[in-house]
């Protein structure tokens, strides 16, 4: 089953493979593992608040005899009983890189990986693709995600407490150039600003055919838009329930028009949709569209949650 990596995971880890967890401090956790009969020992640094605006999943070193293992943006995790193994892990662009930790002490590092070879049949491979592809073959159901996103919607009247649910949706189109998980953070990341808890999310992923019609039964215009928003709730809704419509064709477009790169691009437009299902307007009547109230909360907050250039 796959999981989101977060602070949580760490201790399911250690439980998995035997091995010893702490808390480090400011997000830092470390597991250690430790093989006597081997005499080997692995230590896993696992950072959740990376002071990077570069870095928006965690950062996993693995520190093992000869040699040291660092992962970016780790982002998902498997974890096998009956293999005792753990696989840390991103998936971008069709590309897996992904670091397995097994019981006693062993470590073993791909990178690079196309997805495809996820889903093929391992015998049919050249002898050195098939390790990786039996290695990592778990990791194909993408759509068995487990989220645990920590946000959580609190009911006024019985106080209790439900998990956050955001699901990304590849309708159809080419995939987006960010992430699941970097889609996810961001979506929360914006709910956290507006001070808003996140019930029940679905994001879909479209292509331009898809967006007209859908803007066309929607908003009786055939026109091709980037983004829309539908709240399941009118008025000013907490906790959160939606969805977001992203054309990606279209948002890849502006992102060469207004001469930035397609991800930074793709991350204003999903702040926005998540602006809209907070309640915010657009106000199309103002001279300076920039100047607008739901464009400076955008811009802010696409400069604290993806500032990696600066918004056009």
């Amino acid at each position: 089953m796959i999981q989101h990596f977060d602070p949580s995971s760490v201790a399911r880890i250690a439980a998995t493979l035997g091995g010893e967890c702490t808390d480090q401090g400011q997000g830092a956790w470390r597991l250690v593992l430790t093989s006597e009969a081997q005499g080997r020992t692995i230590v896993v640094d696992c950072q959740f608040e990376v002071e990077s605006k570069e870095v928006l999943g965690a950062l996993v070193t693995v520190f093992a005899p000869g040699v040291v293992i660092q992962s970016h943006r780790c982002s998902y995790v498997v974890l096998s009983d009956a293999l005792q193994q753990a696989v840390l892990f991103d998936r971008a662009a069709g590309v897996v890189t992904a670091t397995i930790l097994e019981q006693p002490a062993g470590v073993t590092h791909y990178a690079g990986v196309s997805e495809a070879l996820l889903r093929a049949d391992f015998m049919s491979l050249p002898e050195e693709l098939m390790m990786s592809s039996l290695a990592l073959s778990m990791l194909d159901d993408e759509d068995d995600v487990v989220d645990t996103v920590g946000a959580v919607a609190a009911s006024s009247e019985a106080h209790q407490t439900e998990s956050a649910s955001i699901e990304i949706l590849h309708d159809s189109g080419p995939d987006a150039p960010l992430s699941n998980a970097h889609i996810e953070q961001l979506c929360v990341g914006v709910a956290e600003a507006e001070s808003k808890h996140i019930h029940d999310i679905e994001v879909m992923l479209v292509d331009e055919t898809r967006c007209m019609s859908l803007h066309l039964e929607h908003f009786q215009d055939g026109s091709l838009t980037d983004t829309m928003t539908f709240p399941l709730h009118d008025g000013d809704q907490d906790p959160l329930e939606g969805s977001l419509v992203l054309c990606t064709p279209q948002i890849v477009s502006q992102a060469k028009e207004y001469g930035v790169s397609a991800d930074h691009e793709f991350a204003r437009v999903v702040i926005h949709s998540m602006l809209h299902l907070c309640g915010w307007s657009d106000y199309k009547e103002a001279a300076d569209p920039e100047s607008t109230a739901i464009r400076v909360r955008e811009n802010e907050l696409l400069a604290r949650l993806y500032p990696l250039e600066s918004p056009a």
